[in-house]
């Protein structure tokens, strides 16, 4: 799992990157079955995120994760991206992470989002 989470990563951010960078992401870890997710794994999405921040600076992110492993791994993944200087707020609750991320775009660009 943490290649396919490694590779879906890679994917977004240079999508993201081509024409008009991404502002906002939510990442739903609910509908994980397993974790077999390693510290490395993590490290590596990290990196990914910051070398992404160069062209995305200003990016929100929130991420529901309701088992206590996938919000362990998701808060582990907060603390290394923090010199990202991306907006980011793990959840347990997926109501939670909507509000919150329809608040910071709102106040960041300006503009509503349509996110259920």
């Amino acid at each position: 799992m943490g290649e396919e989470l490694i590779s879906a990563n890679r994917e977004m951010l240079s999508r993201g990157n081509v024409t008009d960078p991404y502002r906002y992401a939510l990442f739903d870890a609910n509908g994980m079955t397993s974790v077999d997710v390693t510290a490395k794994d993590i490290q590596t999405i990290a990196d990914q995120d910051i070398s992404a921040s160069r062209g995305m600076p200003r990016f929100v992110f929130a991420v529901y994760a309701s088992s206590d492993i996938a919000f362990g791994l998701a808060r582990m993944w907060e603390l290394l991206i923090e010199r990202s200087g991306w907006v980011t707020r793990v959840f347990r609750h997926r109501s939670d992470a909507v509000a919150w991320l329809k608040d910071e775009v709102a106040i960041r660009f300006g503009s509503e989002i349509s996110i259920e």
